[in-house]
């Protein structure tokens, strides 16, 4: 499959109050296939967020290029910049929905931010949208009346609503039982499949990540430590218990972000 998104060379470093710079990302170089799904995973700090978050340009490396769908973000005016955003649509952790306005407005909103449909293909959108995410009986409700499990599926069909390439998943499922995230990541997994949108997907959970993505990327201190395909049971189990094991030895006494899977 061809490459979506290709980035060379991302670095990334903001100012500390003590006149220091942290390096955030350190000359990561990253490709991504069409219809693949990506997770990126590392403790706190590690540099996955601010990663993510380069890809649709919300961080903009200080040095490197990023590609998107053969677009060259980083040279792209404003103007453009927008345009190109509308292929990339993005799930936050906290899902990031305007609290006064319905399911059904929520949804429109970036279709009515960027004007592209008359009022009947808006409409049919939307409603093929919340029928995507499983709330098309809730399209009246407000935020305030939904469960997290619900308020983030308006959100994903809120992503899907410009017919992006790839969704850019911010720890979607951090703040959400485990019976909720099943339902969520299914509902990812069938939007790979039957949409073939590329997903790019930050946890701090290698059991979340193994039950979705086609490969997983390991980051530690702004670098890629490692990659591997979670269906590789043996190699996944080894990574995320010895990464685990490292962790807890050089941060003793802390409470660690890292949940690799538990194993005897």
């Amino acid at each position: 499959m061809p490459n979506i998104i290709r980035l060379e060379g991302i670095s990334r470093s903001f100012a500390l109050p003590d006149g220091s710079h942290y390096d955030a990302l350190r000359a990561i170089k990253l490709s991504i296939n069409a219809g693949e799904i990506v997770g990126l995973i590392g403790r706190s700090g590690a540099g996955k967020s601010t990663l993510l978050r380069t890809i649709n340009l919300l961080e903009r490396p200080d040095a490197g290029t990023v590609q998107v769908n053969s677009q060259e973000l980083t040279s792209l005016s404003a103007r453009q910049l927008r345009s190109a955003r509308e292929q990339i649509g993005m799930i936050f952790q906290h899902y990031n929905l305007l609290h006064n306005l319905n399911v059904y407005d929520n949804v429109a909103f970036p279709l009515r931010l960027h004007q592209r449909l008359n009022a009947p293909r808006l409409a049919a959108r939307v409603r093929e949208c919340l029928e995507i995410v499983g709330l098309s009986d809730r399209a009246e409700s407000y935020p305030a009346q939904l469960s997290g499990g619900q308020k983030q599926r308006v959100s994903i069909a809120r992503a899907l609503a410009s017919r992006p390439e790839v969704l850019l998943c911010d720890e979607p499922t951090s703040a959400l039982d485990a019976d909720t995230t099943r339902s969520i990541l299914a509902t990812l997994r069938n939007i790979n499949t039957t949409l073939g949108v590329t997903i790019v997907m930050v946890s701090h959970e290698l059991a979340v990540l193994g039950q979705l993505c086609h490969r997983v990327v390991v980051m530690e201190d702004g670098r890629i430590a490692e990659q591997f395909d979670p269906a590789d049971t043996a190699t996944a189990r080894q990574t995320a218990l010895g990464r685990e094991l490292a962790f807890y030895r050089s941060e003793a006494g802390l409470a660690g972000s890292w949940k690799g899977e538990q194993h005897a």
